[in-house]
């Protein structure tokens, strides 16, 4: 029961976490902020997969469900290392340099 409501709220914490900053990036306006948060959402989405891997190793959950996390992962890296995203730089302006 304790490995159950610890998995389980963790892991939930975690996942509503990497939905909550990436709705967050969504609302902010300078490219740096977005990063950032897109970031936080990709360190809670690491913190829900050793969750699932807990879970897993203790036969709460099937096998194999936290390789699901890479459907997930690469899209929202794709988000982070979009052009105009990069560290410390806001959007590229249309037409400029």
């Amino acid at each position: 029961m304790l490995d159950q409501t610890t998995c389980g709220s963790q892991l939930l914490r975690a996942i509503d976490s990497v939905g909550a900053n990436i709705a967050e990036s969504s609302g902010r306006w300078h490219a740096a902020e977005k990063r950032q948060l897109l970031i936080v959402a990709r360190g809670s989405l690491v913190e829900a997969e050793h969750w699932l891997v807990c879970a897993e190793e203790r036969g709460l959950i099937d096998r194999g469900t936290a390789d699901r996390i890479d459907e997930i992962a690469r899209p929202l890296n794709g988000l982070i290392k979009r052009p105009g995203f990069s560290a410390g730089r806001g959007p590229r302006a249309a037409g400029g340099s």
